[in-house]
């Protein structure tokens, strides 16, 4: 597999934040009641996965994030 090839197949797609990355993709995957909506800190969940090397982020303008899941 090239370079080119790897990162199209690595990429998350671009986001307000790393916060709404997690948060659409645990929402594709589960259903949430509403009733826990509130207490799901998307943040952290963000920022641990960035701190474990699960996903790498490229910033490239106010509001937006492209995400990456790290191999």
């Amino acid at each position: 597999m090239d370079a080119a090839s790897a990162l199209d197949e690595d990429y998350r797609g671009v986001f307000e934040s790393l916060a709404d990355c997690y948060q659409e993709m645990t929402e594709e995957t589960l259903t949430i009641p509403e009733a826990l909506r509130l207490y799901i800190d998307w943040e952290a969940m963000g920022r641990d996965a960035r701190l474990n090397g699960k996903v790498f982020t490229v910033e490239t303008a106010h509001d937006e994030v492209h995400v990456f899941w790290s191999r």
